[in-house]
């Protein structure tokens, strides 16, 4: 199985955005790879994505934001940019054991 990232999904609070643009930084390798986590992440059956939006949609319900698909194939993480072009995302960020 291989995950893909959307990478045109991928929420960033104004925050993270000002941080980016104040220190150059490359808001998406920093997001995906920076190890600070800032969301949960989780996988659902796609046949009850309608459920999970519907949900997401409610006041007393954190928002909800599809990033990305688990598909069949190759195991590797895919980060894909809005043209759909793909690329293989490398091992990164930091290392407690190093």
């Amino acid at each position: 199985m291989s995950a893909v990232i959307e990478s045109d999904r991928l929420p960033y609070s104004d925050a993270y955005r000002s941080f980016c643009e104040a220190t150059q930084a490359p808001i998406q390798d920093l997001a995906i790879s920076g190890g600070e986590d800032y969301e949960l992440l989780f996988t659902v059956n796609p046949e009850q994505e309608a459920e999970i939006e519907a949900l997401s949609g409610r006041e007393d319900f954190p928002i909800l934001t599809r990033v990305g698909q688990v598909e069949a194939g190759e195991e590797n993480l895919f980060v894909e940019d809005e043209a759909g072009g793909r690329r293989v995302l490398e091992k990164g960020g930091f290392d407690h054991f190093a």
